[in-house]
């Protein structure tokens, strides 16, 4: 503040000025109304937890599971979007219309959703002091969002996120530009060539185990190999094949200080 501060004139220096608002800050920490009487007296931690109740159930778009917190009764909650997509891991056959697991594939996405991260961080470090978190993971059933904090603007957020990864990315204005690209493809390949350079033996055990029993990759060296090959172009296509796939169903829970109505 001394040093921003022009004392000889008694004015404020420009540079020194308050934050801009935070539009993710909640005003508003009132409970839902869905509540009984009794559990806005406090937490019932002793009340058994109830499962999920099925809500939406749509065969041409998906599913909606909701559960209201009545235990803890606090004015968060969460939110879990799967968006169900064959792309991220698998690629199309076109002579037997399947869907067959593609390294490749499996590769881009998982970079994709690192840049993808890393290029948001910027953007939702209001969201995050707020106290909204968030994720975009890639499953082997497809793109899983997960927000949790303040449930007065939670949906408002994950709706911002999933705008953002849907957004047409061209090369001008994508957040996989070649600067994101370049990082995240760094780390990577850093990634990799250290995997097994690791001493320990049980290091070793549990890679060639999950090889041999469990995973569909092709192992640390193919990945290496192809990730020498990643482009920011070759992100970009990969990105429009993710988010143009006319098929993708949802499956969506959420949970804590969140009526049935606004669910729906």
């Amino acid at each position: 503040v001394k040093q921003r501060w022009d004392w000889k004139t008694n004015k404020v220096n420009e540079g020194l000025h308050f934050p801009k608002e935070n539009r993710y800050i909640p005003d508003d920490l009132s409970l839902s109304t869905d509540l009984p009487e009794e559990a806005r007296k406090g937490p019932r931690i002793e009340k058994e937890r109830e499962p999920p109740v099925l809500v939406v159930d749509d065969k041409k778009f998906g599913r909606l599971w909701h559960r209201l917190d009545d235990r803890y009764c606090l004015p968060k909650a969460s939110l879990r979007l799967l968006i169900r997509n064959a792309a991220v891991q698998h690629k199309l056959d076109p002579s037997s219309g399947s869907w067959d697991f593609d390294a490749t594939s499996d590769l881009y996405s998982g970079l994709i959703f690192d840049t993808f991260a890393d290029a948001l961080a910027q953007k939702t470090y209001d969201a995050e002091l707020a106290g909204l978190h968030w994720s975009l993971t890639k499953t082997s059933c497809g793109i899983l969002l997960s927000c949790s904090g303040y449930s007065q603007y939670l949906t408002k957020f994950a709706m911002d996120v999933l705008e953002q990864f849907y957004c047409d990315q061209s090369p001008d204005t994508s957040i996989l530009n070649e600067k994101h690209v370049r990082t995240s493809k760094d780390k990577m390949t850093r990634h990799f060539e250290s995997y097994l350079k690791s001493k320990r033996a049980d290091t070793y055990a549990s890679y060639y185990t999950s090889l041999l029993m469990s995973s569909r990759s092709l192992g640390v060296e193919h990945s290496l190999s192809l990730s020498e090959n990643i482009s920011a172009e070759s992100l970009r296509e990969h990105h429009r094949r993710l988010i143009s796939l006319p098929s993708a169903k949802v499956e969506c829970l959420v949970s804590g200080n969140v009526s049935q109505g606004a669910a729906e």
